[in-house]
């Protein structure tokens, strides 16, 4: 099997915040490039130096190589794993297990004040999902009381 090549461009919009986009390279049966059909190119090289040019249906024209970030290798040891209690709000204990107490919160609260507010919407899409699965569960085995 053949490689497959993408172009991978930094983009910013106000709704996802910083993001990237990635462009698939397509392979021509004579062995050329192209990422659309109306610019095909002979070489990855010269694929790259027309879009270093020309922007030609990218999101923005080729600048800059991106940096090679290295891997975070230090662990989770330095995480913060624990919050202080005092910063909670404990309105009813839900339960308990080896691994600790469960207490009901609020997402609301967490949303408009503190760190939950600087939440990006992707993030804030996915923990959506994940209050209406649970939500849904609830629903069907009559665990959610009004």
């Amino acid at each position: 099997m053949g490689r497959a090549y993408s172009l991978s461009i930094r983009d910013w919009d106000d709704a996802k915040g910083d993001n990237v986009k990635h462009y698939k390279i397509r392979k021509l049966d004579n062995g050329g490039y192209y990422i659309t059909t109306r610019a095909q190119f002979d070489t990855l090289q010269k694929l790259v130096k027309h879009y270093t040019e020309h922007a030609d249906g990218l999101c923005y024209r080729l600048t800059t190589v991106c940096p090679t970030v290295k891997p975070q290798t230090q662990g989770l040891a330095k995480d913060a794993w624990e919050i202080p209690r005092e910063s909670l709000r404990l309105e009813l204990k839900l339960g308990q297990g080896c691994f600790g107490e469960v207490w009901m919160g609020s997402l609301l609260d967490f949303l408009k004040e503190g760190d939950g507010k600087f939440l990006k919407l992707p993030l804030l899409v996915d923990m959506a999902a994940q209050t209406d699965r649970a939500l849904g569960r609830e629903r069907l085995t009559g665990a959610v009381k009004r």
